[in-house]
């Protein structure tokens, strides 16, 4: 799986590609592909902080005690 820096670093070499072109539609692709690599890299750490914070509420759930059952109760 790629990580956030695979991103980064995909985005880093469109752009180093797109300043290396003379052609102007090469150019624009590339510049194009890295922003687009960017905001995968945006997405995916994103992601990895909502999984972390996933993660610490299953940790503190699972470390309660459990309420008794209200079933059978007629309130």
């Amino acid at each position: 799986m790629l990580t956030v820096t695979d991103f980064q670093n995909y985005a880093a070499v469109c752009e180093r590609l797109a300043h290396a072109t003379d052609i102007e539609a090469n150019k624009t692709m590339l510049l194009m592909m890295a922003e687009k690599w960017s905001g995968l890299a945006t997405h995916a750490e994103r992601i990895g902080q909502l999984v972390k914070e996933a993660d610490a509420v299953s940790d503190a759930s699972a470390s309660q005690p459990e309420l008794p059952s209200e079933r059978g109760s007629d309130s």
